[in-house]
């Protein structure tokens, strides 16, 4: 009778820590959403494909003021075109996001695209070390003049916000 009541004790003790973890997991999401601006180069590459170098600054929660480094590629030879690349997020002190960063832009109007993407954070330097989550960016392009702004929303967790 002992036995079973101590294995009944142990299944439950075991039943409410996986009940608290979840939330505790959940609690270290936190906003991850901010606006850019910025503009493009663009990088020789053979038709249909196109390379370009998005450089934009911003101010985001998590990060503050920030630059943004998006190098990809982007497939013209599909409406909408794809894109894909890795961007870094630097914040003023330096510390950083990376992601990876996937989307599409729809023209919408002569020299104007629409452009949605998501990224899913691969990590980053300082407190944003072991960093995940995800975003969505939404931005327009002035493909004339090489610009580009917009703003992102999702969420990120890092463990290293903690030891900083």
């Amino acid at each position: 009778m002992k036995r079973h009541c101590f294995f009944a004790s142990v299944a439950l003790a075991l039943l409410s820590s996986v009940g608290l973890a979840s939330p505790m997991l959940a609690a270290d999401q936190v906003p991850f959403k901010g606006t850019l601006e910025g503009s493009f180069t663009v990088i020789a590459v053979a038709p249909p494909a196109i390379n370009r170098q998005l450089n934009a600054t911003g101010n985001a929660t998590q990060l503050g003021s920030f630059t943004y480094d998006f190098p990809h590629s982007v497939d013209r030879s599909v409406n909408p075109a794809i894109g894909q690349g890795y961007a870094t997020f630097t914040a003023a002190n330096g510390d950083q996001v990376f992601a990876y960063v996937t989307g599409q832009a729809t023209p919408t109007t002569p020299g104007q695209l629409h452009v949605v993407e998501t990224g899913e954070i691969l990590g980053g330097t300082g407190r944003f070390q072991d960093a995940s989550g995800d975003f969505v960016v939404d931005r327009t392009i002035d493909t004339v003049n090489l610009t580009t702004s917009g703003s992102f929303e999702g969420t990120i967790a890092s463990s290293g916000a903690a030891k900083h």
